[in-house]
């Protein structure tokens, strides 16, 4: 009868032990469970915050590059300058001009840490579906890399060059597509034997003065820095032109660089 009793108390504390075991293993696995859910749920939201922000990016510089092609070319062919590539197909354009246009975009859009693909993405947005070239993945151009946190960050201090000062001679548009002629030109100041400018001289693409303006006019043109440039522009339209820009205008209703060439 003892050996019974004894017996019966073993089986029990097993029984309990057992299912102690089960209760234990079932939380475990409820609480794993609920951590990879609410994780998986975090990766979740953070990515739809990633492709929110990534598309507010997008919206941001669509609406910026919506311009007229006069706007367009004082916003792609002057950050540049004197690199200003020759090309008929934007694929054979100077990387230094491609990606340093690039690096302008986000710039502008005040990003600090840049992906990968937003890089290639934005020189989509820029050149169109038929630029297929993508960006160095070591960066370069302005856009340096950071190995640690796998992104790209802005070099404010990479040079882009000679701002290229230009007027438009001729538009002329054909559907979709934009021609314009352009003047290149370059303005000097020069200096009088006391160091004061005292004369401002315009000059072609070959360094043939134009015109100049004395001091005190040019002083009164500067009073008003939009007035200026007009007039300076206005000038150099007696000029010949020397560069022929194409633009078209994409799906999104903002224009890409189809070619620049020497007239």
């Amino acid at each position: 009868m003892g050996n019974n009793q004894k017996d019966n108390k073993n089986i029990i504390i097993i029984t309990l032990a057992v299912l102690l075991a089960i209760v234990t293993i079932a939380l475990i696995l409820v609480l794993v469970f609920n951590i990879n859910s609410n994780k998986e749920k975090t990766i979740e939201k953070l990515s739809r915050q990633v492709e929110k922000i990534k598309e507010e990016d997008k919206t941001e510089l669509i609406n910026y590059l919506d311009q007229t092609p006069e706007e367009y070319i004082e916003t792609m062919c002057t950050w540049i300058g004197k690199d200003l590539p020759m090309f008929k197909d934007i694929n054979e354009a100077s990387p230094e001009w491609i990606w340093g246009n690039v690096k302008g975009m986000f710039s502008f859009l005040d990003k600090e840490e840049i992906d990968y693909d937003e890089i290639n993405d934005v020189a989509k947005i820029l050149y169109g579906n038929n630029f297929t070239i993508e960006f160095p993945k070591e960066g370069g151009y302005g856009l340096t890399y950071n190995k640690e946190m796998d992104q790209y960050t802005i070099d404010e201090e990479y040079y882009d060059g000679d701002y290229l000062e230009f007027a438009i001679k001729d538009v002329k548009e054909d559907e979709n597509q934009v021609t314009l002629d352009i003047v290149e030109y370059r303005i000097e100041e020069q200096t009088n034997e006391d160091g004061n400018i005292d004369r401002v001289v315009l000059y072609d693409i070959n360094d043939n003065e134009i015109k100049s303006y004395t001091v005190g006019n040019y002083e009164e043109l500067l009073k008003n820095y939009a007035e200026s440039m007009n007039r300076i522009k206005e000038d150099c339209k007696e000029l010949d032109a020397n560069l022929r820009i194409v633009l078209e205008l994409n799906e999104d209703e903002i224009y890409n660089i189809v070619s620049i060439t020497e007239i």
